[in-house]
């Protein structure tokens, strides 16, 4: 599928400077010194694109993606790193490439093409393709400042595409048109990339994503939280925005998360050489503040002398002896505040509490007490509650807060804090013993085991159309699980909302004491058209009715495209649109 590298990214960094005042900018320049902050929108970001390869970039807003893009096309320099690009670019990055408002659409596009290096033989032929592909009828001989939005965006798309370049870049710029321009567009790229064409698009619409790329980028907080095949990433991606969205305006959640905040996760427990440590805010009473935290390091004593490790703020090696765990947890981006690198802290849904770091235990101390204290320079914006730093008792599977020894007030309105304990002694016992039981406490009452789709031939992945099949669920239950429902949403390969349905909407369903359920939804009538659909399973508290208050429903478990099926259709030259029903018919004759 891919051929030679096309893109080459290594050690990408980007950072912008911050000034406090306008003023603070003429006074570096004449007076020196450093008067500005340093935001790292991208930090060691290192990947590579090969020809005819489909990459799409994802992640929230703020998260990098553009400036990657930017840089990436050359419309941005890096503040470190390289980037090697072999292969002829044309980056649709804005819905504005290169207008003189005051001409014509015509005008524009021979411009735009000559800044891109076509002949006057090329403009001619190209010029056609472009006012064909655009379809703006009379307004193409009209000045660009009386186009709309949608019309600009689809000038701008057919000028990008129409040179055929080796690498296309596009960035969110599709959801401006409106939806016949967006499927043709949609086919334009997926015919380059068929070509052998290299693709990078960003959009916040995962199902685009799904339907062009074959490869995903998760970026969060400037750096690549996970790459790999594109139905992979995103499928874990929208798990981690469905938590999100459920620890923060589901009550019952909330509730839920409230009281698992001291136990260690299966993911908290380290191997036995090395002590996980976290800097959090007291009872998550920090949500929605931000921290910055420098010069962490850890100190003991051994023999006579004092040792010690620093854990560097702006490093994620886990070769070294100590480093900080940024994945998954409420580290954020890199932020060199007041001259000094220090990095955010900041509290979000959906993650690891606190921020994470690891140290490599010393061999003395491998099988005895270790005695330890942890020192760091902390600054919040407003006021906020001190951080607390947890070191883990593996006996309990849970953290546990180390004494706060000192407090020291310094320049600028940071803070440095000295907090120490003793950390009990590990071995493999003891880890697969903290294992087992943390893994049992994070054990959802109800999980789903299985789903399939299944006709009367069997399982199958096939449905002709109007065929009957169903869809089957298996769940496995602790035994004090609460009453149940499980829903099920079904969603169109591009994204389209088809189907949902709780299991109980029209009787209620006994499920208590039971040890493994299989609920089965009946499509005697199938409806579905003719293409692709994704099923979504989620597991929630039962019974659901009309009047529930959506806030107030717990989520037990949810598989994000758990299951894909095919609809063939049943007369191949005919689509019969987005619902595949028989009318009846009838006929009132009158002579």
């Amino acid at each position: 599928m891919s051929g030679d590298k096309v893109i080459e990214i290594s050690g990408l960094s980007k950072a912008y400077p911050l000034y406090p005042r306008p003023m603070d900018i003429l006074k570096e320049m004449v007076l020196g010194g450093v008067r500005h902050d340093l935001f790292w929108a991208l930090r060691d970001v290192s990947f590579s694109v090969r020809s005819g390869q489909r990459v799409g970039i994802i992640g929230p807003n703020g998260a990098g993606k553009s400036t990657l893009l930017q840089i990436i096309a050359g419309n941005l320099l890096p503040t470190s790193g390289s980037v090697e690009v072999n292969g002829k670019i044309s980056a649709l990055l804005s819905l504005v490439p290169a207008w003189n408002l005051e001409q014509t659409g015509i005008e524009n596009i021979r411009f735009n093409l000559l800044l891109q290096g076509c002949s006057t033989a090329q403009i001619s032929g190209l010029t056609r393709d472009i006012v064909d592909f655009a379809e703006l009828g009379a307004f193409i001989h009209q000045p660009v400042k009386t186009y709309s939005t949608g019309m600009s965006a689809r000038l701008s798309f057919a000028i990008a595409t129409a040179i055929s370049p080796e690498i296309l870049i596009v960035d969110e710029v599709l959801g401006v048109g409106d939806g016949y321009f967006a499927g043709k567009a949609m086919r334009r790229m997926k015919e380059m990339c068929d070509k052998g064409k290299a693709l990078l698009f960003v959009s916040h619409a995962i199902a685009a994503v799904r339907q062009l790329c074959d490869t995903a980028i998760w970026l969060e907080s400037g750096g690549i939280r996970l790459m790999g095949p594109v139905d992979y990433v995103t499928a874990k991606y929208d798990e981690d925005m469905a938590r999100s969205d459920d620890e923060s305006v589901r009550e019952a959640n909330i509730q839920r998360v409230e009281k698992s905040l001291h136990f260690a996760s299966p993911d908290d427990i380290p191997d036995p050489e090395m002590v996980r440590l976290r800097l959090r805010a007291p009872n998550d009473a920090g949500a929605g503040g931000v921290y910055y935290v420098r010069d962490l390091r850890v100190r003991w004593q051994d023999g006579s002398r004092e040792d010690c490790l620093d854990v560097p703020v702006d490093a994620e090696d886990q070769g070294m002896a100590s480093y900080i765990d940024a994945l998954g947890c409420e580290w954020g981006r890199l932020f060199t505040k007041q001259g000094v690198a220090s990095r955010m802290l900041v509290s979000r849904t959906g993650a690891r509490k606190g921020g994470h770091f690891l140290v490599r235990r010393p061999e003395a101390y491998i099988e005895q007490p270790w005695e330890v204290r942890a020192d760091w320079v902390a600054l919040s914006e407003g006021y906020q509650p001190d951080l607390v730093l947890e070191s883990i008792d593996l006996t309990e599977a849970a953290w546990t807060p180390l004494e706060v020894l000192s407090k020291e007030s310094l320049a600028d309105g940071w803070t440095r804090f000295t907090a120490g304990g003793v950390i009990m002694p590990a071995n493999q016992q003891t880890k697969e013993d903290a294992l087992v039981l943390a893994q049992h406490r994070r054990l959802s009452p109800i999980e789903i085991t299985s789903v399939k789709v299944c006709t009367e031939s069997g399982e199958t992945n096939m449905v002709r159309e109007g065929e009957p099949f169903l869809v089957k669920v298996d769940a496995d239950c602790l035994d004090d699980a609460p009453k149940f429902c499980i829903c099920l949403q079904i969603n169109r390969s591009d994204g389209v909302y088809i189907f949902w349905q709780p299991s109980d909407f029209e009787q209620p369903l006994d499920t208590t004491g039971a040890k493994k359920v299989t609920l089965s939804f009946h499509f005697d009538e199938n409806h579905f058209s003719s293409g692709d659909y994704d099923i979504t399973v989620t597991v929630v508290t039962s019974p659901w009715h009309k009047d529930i208050v959506q806030s107030e429903v717990e989520t037990f478990d949810r598989k994000i495209s758990a299951m894909k099926f095919h609809v063939s259709r049943e007369i191949y030259s005919v689509q019969f649109g987005a619902v595949n029903h028989r009318a009846r018919v009838s006929l009132l004759k009158f002579n």
